[in-house]
């Protein structure tokens, strides 16, 4: 695909919803009332049985609207969809979301539908998402092509999902962790697949992490040529992948749910691996893992030092940091005399750093600005308990004053704890530092990156 072709897709100026409803809570209502509520370009609702819809006049067709029309945003039963979009062929609509289910996913039937449509948007050269989708979300520009709830912040991740349900529930999960760029459901990918999207957000400036959630995966050695191509580039893109269907009932699932074919799973893991991609195993994880890169520099190697207010937690975190294939950094000489010159006696100086249960703010600024300034320390992991002399909101004005001194190392926060530390971790979300809630979450995000 083009590069401006997913440009008028994912950035357009005029939209058409084909199969607005005014049933209230419909998918078509929906769809409707999300893109015109904050688009500022032009939007025609398009239902031939109403005259209005949330302030906009309807048309009966797409041929009816006098003016241009970038996207065509299709929410009709899908018998219909090939009639409808051979409409917005005859208007010269250069690209289309199928939000329509009925296709591939239900058996041959619906898959021969499905080529019919492709075939439509061949003839008339139309770039086209779907169909059974979610539409997507642009928060940059204050669109919300789906029936999606709300849109999410703006900011650096471009993520795509086969599940529509997937990227709804990550959207939620993450709240206002993660920020991004562009978020799209791609359903069957009958035209768009992922190499199409990634070779996109790779050229987009304002992408600078990738991820993704697929069922099943072609052209494997497309993906990898594109993958190791991203990696290359002067400002590498990191790209995570969150893949299910790794046993024979999940890969029966996901065939009834997207028409995915079966695939090996050791066969998706070695592509993954030669292209250079990052593969996360749950949500959880894909939204840490992508918070971690989205927040983070990516470091010069794997050494990392542990700075924490509880040994247990520290011998957890090194555990934790070793099986995901990091090294502990051996502190440098002066590293360990300027930490012994300020540390209580009985703290220790070496890594992990244990600055005692007792450390306020205070003893954490000075340990955090020794540890980064070693030459040895790639990476910082610093865990935080809730004891009684635990500064919570303090410690983490010193981490962001930190971190914004030493912006070219990562640093991952473990607030190992619950109500105590509420505040702190929505300061580390104002300020852009990831905070997760145990030191293995948190070696297992900066093994990642």
């Amino acid at each position: 695909m083009r590069f401006m072709q997913l440009s008028t897709l994912f950035r357009p100026q005029s939209i058409a919803i084909i199969g607005a409803s005014t049933k209230e809570g419909s998918v078509g209502w929906s769809l409707a009332k999300n893109i015109t509520e904050h688009f500022s370009g032009a939007s025609y609702p398009i239902n031939p049985k109403a005259t209005e819809l949330f302030g906009k006049p309807c048309f009966p067709s797409v041929l009816a609207i006098e003016g241009p029309v970038d996207l065509a945003v299709i929410a009709v039963p899908a018998a219909i969809v090939p009639a409808v979009l051979r409409e917005c062929g005859e208007k010269q609509i250069p690209t289309a979301a199928i939000i329509s289910s009925g296709f591939k996913e239900t058996g041959p039937e619906g898959k021969a539908l499905e080529e019919e449509v492709l075939r439509i948007a061949s003839e008339f050269s139309i770039t086209l998402l779907g169909p059974n989708c979610l539409g997507f979300l642009a928060p940059h520009d204050h669109l919300n092509a789906s029936f999606a709830k709300s849109l999410p912040e703006a900011g650096p991740i471009a993520f795509f999902s086969q599940s529509g349900a997937l990227l709804t529930a990550l959207l939620d999960i993450s709240g206002e962790r993660l920020s991004y760029r562009i978020c799209v459901s791609t359903g069957n990918k009958a035209m768009l697949q992922e190499n199409d999207l990634l070779r996109f957000f790779a050229a987009d400036a304002a992408t600078k992490t990738i991820g993704f959630y697929s069922e099943d995966l072609s052209d494997a050695k497309g993906l990898i040529d594109t993958g190791r191509a991203i990696l290359r580039r002067a400002e590498p893109k990191p790209i995570v992948a969150l893949r299910s269907g790794k046993t024979a009932a999940g890969t029966a699932a996901s065939s009834s749910h997207t028409g995915a074919l079966a695939g090996s799973d050791a066969a998706y893991e070695a592509l993954f691996r030669q292209a250079g991609i990052v593969r996360v195993e749950g949500l959880e994880e894909l939204a840490a893992t992508l918070e971690t890169f989205s927040k983070n520099p990516l470091p010069e190697g794997g050494r990392v030092a542990i700075l924490t207010n509880a040994g247990g937690l520290g011998v957890m975190a090194t555990d934790a940091c070793v099986g995901q294939g990091l090294e502990l950094a051996p502190l440098s000489p002066d590293t360990i005399a300027t930490l012994q010159s300020f540390l209580p006696v009985s703290a220790n100086s070496h890594n992990p750093i244990d600055v005692l249960g007792d450390a306020r703010a205070d003893r954490y600024e000075r340990s955090l600005d020794t540890v980064f300034s070693d030459p040895n320390v790639d990476i910082l992991l610093v865990i935080i308990t809730p004891q009684a002399m635990t500064e919570a909101e303090k410690t983490a004005e010193a981490i962001a004053s930190a971190r914004d001194r030493f912006p070219d190392k990562p640093i991952v926060v473990s607030l190992s704890g619950g109500r105590s530390f509420e505040t702190a971790q929505i300061f580390f979300e104002k300020h852009q530092i990831t905070a997760l809630h145990s030191p293995e979450a948190a070696a297992q995000a900066l093994g990642h990156l």
